[in-house]
Formats: C-alpha cells, structure tokens, sequence
C-alpha cells in the first residue's frame, strides 16, 4: 500500500491544482478507495488498481479528463511514442529556423547545416557520433537533453551504428516538409517541451 501511495503524485492532481481540495483531503480520499477495493488487503493488486478506477467512472465528466488525470497524477502519457514523435517533428522545423539564422548572405538552410556539420565533422568522416551532433546543435542555439540526442539517433541512425550521415540528416529534415516554396520557412506555434525527464 505505501509503494502505490508513495507514487501518487497529489500535489498534480487536478482536483488539488485547482485547489478545488487540499492534499490531505486528496491523499485520504484517494486511500480509503484505494483500501476499499483492495478488500482491506496490505498489498495492492492490478486487479484493485482497475476496480478502483471503475468505481471512481461514474463520477468523471469525461474520457479525456480521465486521460488528463491518469498522465498528471500517475506520471503516464497516453501515446508516449506518438507524443515523442511529435517533439521532434517540432525540434526539426526550430532546428531549420535555427539554420536560417545562422545562414550568411544568400545562403539557403541547408548549406548553413552542411557547413555547421562539417566543422564539428573532426574526422571528416561524413558522419557525427552523439557528442559531436550535440555540440553542433549547441552551435545552431538548440542546446538538447540527452533523451532528445537519443531520439534523434533513434530516427536518424539506422543502422545503429552510433553515427549519423548528416548529408542524409539535412536531406531529410529538409525533404519533410517542413520547408516549403523555396526555402521560406513555417513553424508551427510552440511545442511544450517533453515532461520526460533525462533517463
């Protein structure tokens, strides 16, 4: 019981966020409930933990307030890979953004990635291992997490060699669609940065 108690994180409840109750208050509901559909048990199952939340349905006003309270409280996403996927969609149509102003004279964004590539390419290989993409993108003013470098590789190193072409990597950011009628650039509104945390 403390182990499920000790994850709950009241203080993003939605309830006690908009200080509709007080933690205690929150906690204590949330224990006795808890307690309830878990017959009195000391540990709780799967099994308690659902019927807990079947109990707790008919007073919820809708499916996404059951999804937004179940990411909040309990630290979940619905679609995590979706939602990753997503976040660097966005940090590829800021990194061209970022090419652009770095650009000089007439130069279009993806001479100004070739070239800011090419300087951290020490080897003059073609390819950027993790440290050398991640001080490039420092050079372009997009200083990133380590989750972010990873997914990057995840979606760029195909063979998962460690290194990414960044021919290929400019290439591709630029073939997404993210830039369009010769070189003017879009960017969507802002994307909140991912909650996850560096691994």
């Amino acid at each position: 019981m403390g182990a499920v108690m000790g994850e709950f994180r009241v203080k993003e409840f939605p309830r006690v966020k908009a200080g509709l109750v007080t933690e205690e208050e929150c906690l204590l509901q949330f224990s006795e409930g808890i307690n309830e559909a878990a017959s009195g048990s000391n540990s709780v199952t799967l099994e308690h933990f659902y019927d807990y939340y079947s109990d707790l349905s008919g007073g919820i006003p809708s499916d996404d307030w059951f999804v937004y309270m179940m990411e909040n409280t309990w630290g979940i996403c619905e679609d995590e890979e979706k939602n990753f996927n997503m976040f660097l969609d966005s940090l590829e149509r800021l990194f061209i953004v970022k090419a652009k102003e770095v650009a000089k004279g007439n130069e279009i964004e993806e001479k100004a990635m070739a070239r800011i590539f090419k300087f951290f390419d020490v080897d003059g290989s073609g390819e950027l291992d993790k440290e050398e993409f991640a001080m490039a993108m420092n050079r372009f003013g997009m200083p990133l997490k380590q989750h972010e470098i990873d997914g990057f590789f995840r979606r760029y190193d195909e063979d998962g060699g460690g290194e990414i072409s960044f021919d290929e990597l400019v290439n591709r950011v630029c073939s997404a669609g993210h830039v369009t009628g010769g070189g003017t650039t879009t960017l969507d509104p802002p994307y909140d940065s991912l909650r996850t945390s560096d691994m």
